[in-house]
């Protein structure tokens, strides 16, 4: 999926171009939207499920990110 897009990405000549969302209940019908919103859009879910896997990791071994960080570059974290 991830060379897909970068191949659609990449065949625009400009991230202002448009093109039309799919048929989804959570999608406007027949709205266009620019490269740039979906870019937008795909760093904005990435972090947000990033953030939920993070909470659910630090509710399993109860280690914070920074603490984590720490201990990789072999430091100790003061949390």
């Amino acid at each position: 999926m991830a060379r897909r897009t970068e191949e659609f990405v990449r065949a625009a000549e400009t991230l202002d171009a448009t093109f039309p969302l799919p048929d989804a209940p959570w999608f406007p019908v027949g709205q266009r939207v620019s490269l740039r919103w979906l870019l937008l859009r795909l760093i904005t879910e990435t972090a947000r499920h990033a953030g939920h896997a993070d909470i659910i990791r630090e509710t399993l071994d109860g280690a914070v990110a920074y603490e984590l960080v720490a201990r990789e570059r072999g430091q100790k974290w003061g949390g």
